[in-house]
């Protein structure tokens, strides 16, 4: 006879390793939540364009508190996917480390992780003292390069603020590879791709900044130009969302008769009396 199937059996494996990664969010969500102040105003305007979530603003608010010019600790890594602006986000988190921290010198350099390897990275601390450093692709630092940076943040006579910039599969592999960076780099946040649904709704939420309001069509067009600029090349981020409302918002300003239609029947303005931006702005 054919064996009989308990209704009553848990879930699946895969099921419950889902269920319990879910949980675990949500808990982490809600311990940031608790424990991490909200950001500044000053805060908010270099930063708004990254932290589209509360989640996101928590975390960043966190990695900005760990920052210190004290060379041996408070470095920071930021990851982020091809096209996800982290050079920018380095560039404002200095300006923010520079208008908080008076003992900052306001020097700043860039160089390449290939490029790094080939320097005197005692030197480079020396030269910038005070100031910040950014690694882009750091993930092309050598152990020879991490070994002679680690021994250029080693000690307290020279204060420097490091940023070490890839994605998070390069930066995975290069802390693999020399796990001693991890105390001097305690600081980091990964900008995470958004999904269409997301920046839809980041979309709306800036929309409604500018007072503005987008009817369904003009959401359902909204999310049309998002997938349509998803490409393998392309990661589309909330500046590109900034980009298209600031378009659909320019378009529905133009003085043509259906303007002055929607004026006369009532369809221009919502019931709090902001502007609606229908499908026909986003195409």
């Amino acid at each position: 006879p054919e064996p009989e199937m308990d209704e009553d059996a848990g879930p699946e494996p895969e099921e419950d390793l889902e269920n319990t990664q879910e949980m675990n969010a949500r808990l982490e969500e809600e311990r940031l939540e608790k424990e991490i102040r909200s950001m500044s105003r000053e805060e908010k305007q270099l930063f708004a364009s990254f932290v589209p979530t509360r989640g996101a603003m928590k975390k960043l608010v966190r990695a900005l508190d760990q920052l210190s010019i004290a060379a041996y600790t408070g470095n920071l890594i930021i990851t982020g996917d091809p096209g996800s602006d982290t050079l920018n986000l380095a560039k404002n988190i200095v300006k923010d480390v520079r208008a908080k921290d008076h003992n900052f010198s306001g020097k700043l350099a860039k160089i390449e992780g290939d490029a790094f390897n080939k320097k005197d990275a005692g030197e480079l601390v020396v030269k910038l003292a005070g100031g910040a450093l950014v690694i882009d692709n750091a993930g092309e630092i050598d152990d020879e390069g991490a070994g002679r940076l680690m021994d250029a943040l080693n000690q307290e006579q020279t204060g420097i603020l490091v940023i070490l910039i890839d994605t998070k599969r390069n930066i995975k592999k290069l802390i693999s590879a020399n796990p001693e960076m991890e105390p001097f780099f305690n600081a980091r946040f990964d900008i995470e791709a958004l999904d269409n649904g997301t920046l839809v709704a980041y979309g709306c939420q800036y929309a409604k900044m500018q007072e503005y309001t987008i009817d369904e069509l003009g959401r359902l067009a909204l999310h049309t130009r998002i997938e349509d600029m998803q490409t393998s090349d392309h990661i589309v981020t909330v500046n590109d969302v900034r980009d298209i409302v600031d378009e659909a918002i320019d378009h529905a300003n133009r003085k043509t008769p259906k303007h002055f239609m929607d004026v006369l029947l009532a369809k221009r303005y919502d019931d709090d009396d902001m502007i609606i931006l229908h499908e026909g702005d986003f195409i």
